[in-house]
This record gives C-alpha cells, sequence and structure tokens, in this order.
C-alpha cells in the first residue's frame, strides 16, 4: 500500500476530531458489552517483581542480572482461551471443507475488511477506522487499521504511525481518559467497574504493533493496538512520568545518554535485544512533519535490528570456539524480519523476535503436558499473558522469571558491536558489552 493513499499527514487530523474519538470509544464500549459482542475482560493480575535471575545460554536459569526496576505484570486472561478455540473451529472447518474453498477461506480471514460489525466500530476517517478488539484484554481494547489493505508483515505506513502518535497525545494531553472523555453513566450496567475506574484515572495509553509471522500477530490485515497500563501496588512514577507502562522504567537510562543527540537509537540492558528511540517530535503543523519524523525514527530502529543481527552472525561464524545459534541470531526467518513496535508519547520501542512461542510446562488436575504461549508486543512490554490459572502458576514459577520467557523468543543481545545514527544520518560503529555499558551509564546503541 503507497503511502500516498493511506497516510495522513500531522494537521489532517483535527484535536476536536480525535476528542471525539474517545467519545465514541466509550459509546461502542456500552454498545458492545451490553450486546455480548465482546465479553468484558476478567483477569487475575499478578506482579513478578524484577531481580530474578536470567536464563544462562544453557537454560539453567544462570547468568545474573541485576535489578532493573521493572515489575513485570502477568496477566490471567480467559477470553485468550476462547480467542484460540474459535482459530481452531475455523481451521477444521476450513479444512473439512477441501481445498476447493482455498480461495473463500483466504478472503473470509480478513476480519479487519468491510463490512464492519456495528457493535465494534468506532471511529473513521478517509483512510483508518477504529474498531473495538472483539477479545479485548482490558477495558476498551481497541485498534486502528487501514481501510485499503496493508500486510501485518511489514511495518506500519507513515499515515497509521502518524495518526497512532496523535491519538497517543491527545490522550496524554487530555491528563485521564475517563474523565476528559469518559463521562461516568450510573444508569448503564456497561460503564466501567470500581476496578477499571481506577485504572482509567491512572493509566496511560499506549500502542503496539506486531509486525510478522514470528511476533504474536493473529492477523494478516496491518493493524495497531492501543491498551491502557496504570501503576499497581506501590509504584511510583518515574522522574519523567514513565513507568505506567512497565518497560519504560529503563527509560531513565536513555535519558541520562540522550544529551540533545535526537537521532540516538539505545540499547536497554536486558539479555535480548530491545532497542529505543526517544520521541521530541516537532510542534511544526507543517502536513508530513510529524510522518516525517516518526518515520526516521522507526528507521533507525530497524537499522539498528539489521546492524545488530550481522554483527551476530559475523561473530558466531568467524568465532571458532562459539556454537553457532541461527535462531537465536533470527538467521533462521525467511522473508522480512518479525519484531514488535511499542510507542508512548515519550519513546519507540523495537523488539527483533525469533520465535513466536514459549513452550511452557503446565500441570493440570495432576497431569503436566506442554503449553504454547504465542508472545507478542504486550509481553515485551512488561505484561505476559496467561489463558488459565494454570499457565499463571506456571510463569511464576520459571527460576528465570518473565526474562525466561523473553529471552527464549526474543534475539540475544550483541557482545561487540551495535549501531548509533550521526546526527547527519550516516551510521557509525560504537562497542558495548551486551547493553551492561547503558546500565552503568553508557553504551548508546
Amino acid at each position: 500500500m503507497s503511502s500516498s493513499s493511506s497516510s495522513l499527514s500531522a494537521s489532517d487530523i483535527q484535536p476536536q476530531a480525535l476528542s471525539s474519538l474517545f467519545t465514541s470509544l466509550n459509546q461502542a464500549w456500552i454498545r458492545a458489552t451490553s450486546s455480548g459482542t465482546v465479553v468484558r475482560p476478567s483477569s487475575t493480575l499478578v506482579l513478578l517483581p524484577d531481580g530474578r535471575r536470567a536464563p544462562s545460554e544453557a537454560g539453567d536459569g544462570a547468568g545474573e542480572v541485576g535489578k532493573l526496576g521493572v515489575n513485570w505484570r502477568i496477566r490471567c486472561v480467559p477470553s485468550l482461551g476462547q480467542k484460540a478455540r474459535a482459530k481452531a473451529q475455523a481451521q477444521a472447518q476450513a479444512q473439512a471443507e477441501g481445498a476447493s474453498s482455498a480461495a473463500s477461506t483466504t478472503v473470509e480471514s480478513d476480519v479487519f475488511a468491510p463490512p464492519y460489525d456495528a457493535n465494534l466500530f468506532v471511529w473513521s476517517d478517509e483512510s483508518h477506522v477504529v474498531l473495538l478488539n472483539k477479545y479485548a484484554l482490558v477495558a476498551r481494547h481497541f485498534l486502528l487499521v487501514p481501510k485499503q489493505f496493508a500486510s501485518q508483515n511489514l511495518p506500519p505506513t507513515p499515515g497509521m504511525l502518524a495518526l497512532s502518535y496523535q491519538i497517543l497525545r491527545q490522550d496524554a494531553q487530555s491528563h485521564t481518559m475517563l474523565s476528559s472523555h469518559f463521562p461516568s453513566t450510573s444508569t448503564s450496567t456497561c460503564t466501567l467497574t470500581p476496578e477499571e475506574s481506577e485504572r482509567e484515572e491512572d493509566g496511560e495509553l499506549f500502542a503496539f504493533y506486531n509486525c510478522g509471522h514470528l511476533s504474536g500477530a493473529s492477523q494478516r490485515r496491518s493493524h495497531v493496538q492501543f491498551l491502557r497500563s496504570g501503576l499497581e501496588g506501590q509504584e511510583e512514577l518515574g522522574e519523567r512520568g514513565e513507568g505506567r507502562v512497565p518497560i519504560e522504567r529503563l527509560l531513565s537510562l536513555c535519558v541520562e545518554e540522550h544529551q540533545g543527540k535526537d537521532d540516538t537509537v539505545f540499547a536497554l540492558p536486558l539479555p535480548y535485544q530491545h532497542f529505543v528511540a526517544l520521541l521530541t517530535p516537532p510542534s511544526s503543523s507543517q502536513s508530513g512533519a510529524l510522518q516525517s519524523y516518526l518515520m526516521r525514527k522507526l528507521f533507525g530502529l530497524l537499522e539498528a535490528m539489521q546492524q545488530a543481527r550481522f554483527a551476530t552472525l559475523d561473530q558466531q561464524i568467524s568465532s571458532s570456539n562459539a556454537t553457532f545459534s541461527p535462531s537465536q541470531s533470527g538467521a533462521t526467518q525467511n522473508g522480512p524480519p518479525s519484531y514488535n513496535l511499542l510507542m508512548t508519547t515519550r519513546a519507540m520501542h523495537l523488539i527483533p523476535r525469533s520465535k513466536e512461542v514459549f513452550e511452557l510446562k503446565v500441570e493440570e488436575d495432576g497431569k503436566e503436558h506442554q503449553a504454547e504461549l504465542s508472545i507478542n508486543s504486550m509481553a515485551y512490554a512488561g505484561h505476559l499473558l496467561a489463558k488459565n490459572r494454570a499457565e499463571l502458576l506456571a510463569l511464576q514459577s520459571l527460576p528465570g522469571g518473565a526474562l525466561q520467557v523473553l529471552s527464549s523468543t526474543g534475539i540475544a543481545g550483541v557482545k561487540d558491536v551495535t549501531t548509533a545514527l550521526a546526527e547527519e544520518g550516516t551510521l557509525a560503529t560504537k562497542e558495548i558489552n551486551d547493553g551492561r555499558d547503558l546500565a552503568r551509564g553508557g553504551g548508546n546503541v
């Protein structure tokens, strides 16, 4: 899909239009939960405090990583089980109908194509539509979808990226979605529960995009998802207001090294590759200014991912003592790379992926079996998802905690070489040590 047909300039969408989006979102949520089109999220949240040991290459839980200050969450969401069962039933039905219906099955699998379900529809403009997620993880979990088909195996278009940021910025400027956009309706049984209200008041909206077949993407059509994340327990915000999205507890390390270099790409001090670009978009209302700015940031992150991949391959191939691990370098991927993209008003994150599924030993009814957890952007933002209590308990008992999961499905950090975007737009190399220089106050990528 060309950017000219789908993109929106920074001045195309006015704040009033986005404010109406949030108002429509509230109305759509009431309508969808009343009709049963969206099952009200019912979940159990467990904090997994930082300080667990990151897994070693041998998988024995060794390899200490110091406390990072991230409180990982495990959210048990039964609706994920419903989604998995619905997908399995659809696949079984397609197989039963035989190869003759393959073409129609492919078309029907695009669940975001029009006509849109009236109970899921929220808002639209000339190029995009906003829909509720049928299998919502939290209240008002919504999606931004292009009207013209674009593949989820490709990066978001400039227009989609810019509109996503505008939605985040409009929400942040309104302080809280609940008080500014979502007035309570005491006569309705489908407004927020007390728990949801507290989360809305304290939460921050963030966006994510699962790109590629190993990223945890469940649909073919390109779409950005939006969720609200808040503080839990005794957590407090950082100096720049970060912390509601768990992984952004680490942004202070980037801020200290930023020092006016707007095009710098950072690597977080984690046992897997996690690249970050801080965002300070232009205040100019010139057409395309926001698109150009955000795409430059995205290209910088993609370039860092590719340079890290090449460096890892070079190290593994040239070292006579190293065991070549193509899966952990991303070398086994066919076609475009898979990665998870996260965005808040303050940063854009990119996490390369080596595989989609984490295999977890689960005990149910006294019997042990292997469960497959599809890991997407939510996990790398700090929210691991379980379909039932058995999976939740199994995740809690992992010796390496959340890092064991994320390291397994991510790509191991580059030991010596990564990349930095110079101000003039060229690439320079810099030595680091698995991101640990950054933990000590150095190591921008």
